[in-house]
């Protein structure tokens, strides 16, 4: 049973994709300046670092989310 309202459920699920979204284009930066061609592997480790965080912030609305009965 949901214990709040379709728009609050709704408004995480879309915070979560967000949050997913950018954890992509993070990931994207990370694999370009990890390249051997261009070889900026500090600058890759920045973004990858950014990624895993943005995935964070994902698993953590998704655990609210159950937790609140959403889905």
């Amino acid at each position: 049973m949901s214990m709040w309202s379709e728009n609050c459920k709704n408004g995480v699920n879309k915070q979560i994709n967000l949050e997913y979204y950018a954890s992509y284009v993070y990931h994207y930066l990370f694999s370009y300046f990890d390249r051997d061609s261009v070889g900026l592997k500090n600058i890759a480790n920045y973004f990858n670092k950014c990624s895993l965080e943005e995935r964070d912030h994902a698993h953590k609305l998704m655990v609210y989310q159950n937790k609140r009965g959403g889905n």
